[in-house]
């Protein structure tokens, strides 16, 4: 389940008329200051002293903020503190490289989402970090502002892959109460509200992860486009499908 303050990152499903433009650009807007119990926690781990302070200073607001000088310590903090939401990881440190340690850390907190950080701006590097499951390449130096937005977009992209999970779950599930009509018109509800919404994707990419749906014959399927475009599909999801209140400012 989600945790309470992962709730600041969902939008409710129906209500409003924000453009997908406008949806877009509130998404990555510095995060509400949660109270202090519920503030996320974000893991920094750089062997430049001066960036490991810098950084503690501008996310400490926001989040519950844990410094590690190397990778040694990054893996003990990991090994004691498993509810960690998002990881800084340097590239360059004296005892792991970031891609080496990237993988041991995603071992020890399955959830956290992952930030490159490195003052090497090499493309092959950023390439395989990212296909290693690091969710963004920032390079040194970068503004406050930027840090700020990344540390949120890193956090929501961990939330919407939880909630597509539970969802997930719903849909995939044989209980009683969810049954394969009731499923199928939660679908449908998406896609008519993703429409109105401005929303540029089609139920066509819900079939992607929920084939059961696809070619069912259902009287609503004949109405809907099929053309699949993945791009948006965990950010419109979370849009038309969230029981919660926006609280994004």
């Amino acid at each position: 389940m989600l945790k309470s303050h992962e709730m600041h990152y969902i939008l409710h499903p129906g209500k409003g008329d924000m453009s997908y433009e406008d949806f877009v650009n509130k998404q990555y807007e510095t995060p509400v200051m949660p109270r202090e119990e519920e503030r996320p926690t974000v893991l920094i781990v750089d062997d430049d002293r001066t960036f490991r302070k810098g950084t503690g200073l501008a996310l400490k607001d926001y989040y519950k903020v844990l410094p590690a000088e190397n990778g040694t310590t990054a893996l003990k903090i990991a090994e004691e503190n498993r509810d960690i939401d998002v990881i800084l990881l340097d590239i360059v440190m004296p005892d792991y490289s970031g891609i080496d340690l990237l993988p041991m850390l995603q071992e020890r907190v399955h959830e956290a989402e992952i930030v490159i950080i490195t003052a090497h701006n090499i493309t092959g590097i950023a390439v395989n970090v990212l296909h290693l499951g690091a969710c963004i390449f920032l390079t040194k130096p970068f503004i406050e502002s930027i840090l700020l937005k990344s540390v949120a977009a890193a956090l929501r992209t961990k939330v919407l892959k939880k909630y597509l999970n539970e969802l997930g779950e719903i849909i995939s599930c044989d209980r009683p109460e969810f049954p394969f009509d009731l499923k199928f018109n939660m679908l449908v509800e998406f896609y008519k509200s993703s429409v109105q919404k401005g929303v540029p994707v089609t139920l066509g990419q819900v079939y992607t992860i929920f084939p059961t749906f696809a070619g069912c014959g259902h009287p609503e399927e004949e109405k809907l486009p099929m053309d699949i475009d993945p791009k948006y599909l965990l950010d419109w999801l979370a849009y038309n499908l969230s029981p919660n209140e926006p609280t994004i400012h």
